[in-house]
């Protein structure tokens, strides 16, 4: 089997991993934003494994099966019009999964691979949130203030007392993605750490 072919295969059967691993949701924020049971995981190890090229192609294949497998359901969705539903497609979607591949710029750039998948990891995941929060800023800034004002959220009157303007819209849009995706990040980290520390040598093997 050549490279190419094995590299393929592969990424073919990690993207598969990875789309059966997004469904099992551990918890699902109520306007967007899920917790799921490693499923970044092994995009960023094909990514690692294989090199930036391979690894954006692979969080590419990842964005596609997402969207395929009825991510863009329900009633917000429906009411946006045909431009906001494209922009929310590119940068929630084919944006801030393509951006696992990014997890492969750090290999062989630190003293061991598990401290290079990590934060090969932890740059992958900060793109990620970035496209999220440029999207939800551009979709979604005006619910800020309403947001922050819910009853029984303390915090949110702090911040309400103290940001305004495009800084509220700002602030709300990457603490929003951060309440789903620090959490996901952390659980891939440590995952991945363990994996590395276990198998390292057998996975990154040609």
């Amino acid at each position: 089997m050549n490279n190419t072919v094995k590299r393929l295969t592969t990424g073919a059967m990690l993207v598969a991993l990875s789309a059966l691993l997004s469904m099992l949701v551990i918890y699902r924020l109520p306007y967007g934003g899920s917790v799921t049971a490693f499923s970044m995981l092994p995009v960023c190890v094909f990514a690692y494994k294989y090199g930036l090229k391979w690894g954006l192609l692979g969080g590419l294949a990842f964005s596609l099966t997402r969207i395929l497998l009825g991510s863009l359901g329900g009633a917000a969705f429906a009411s946006m019009d045909l431009l906001d539903l494209t922009l929310m497609l590119f940068l929630d979607y084919i944006a801030a999964y393509t951006f696992l591949g990014l997890a492969a710029v750090t290999r062989g750039k630190l003293k061991s691979e598990r401290s290079g998948l990590v934060w090969g990891i932890v740059i992958a995941c900060a793109a990620r949130l970035l496209a999220h929060s440029l999207s939800g800023y551009i979709l979604f800034r005006q619910y800020a203030e309403w947001f922050f004002s819910q009853e029984g959220f303390t915090f949110g009157a702090w911040v309400l007392d103290n940001l305004g303007g495009q800084g509220l819209m700002i602030f709300y849009s990457v603490f929003y993605n951060a309440m789903f995706l620090v959490p996901e990040t952390l659980i891939t980290v440590a995952a991945g750490a363990i994996l590395m520390s276990a198998l390292g040598k057998r996975i990154l093997a040609d």
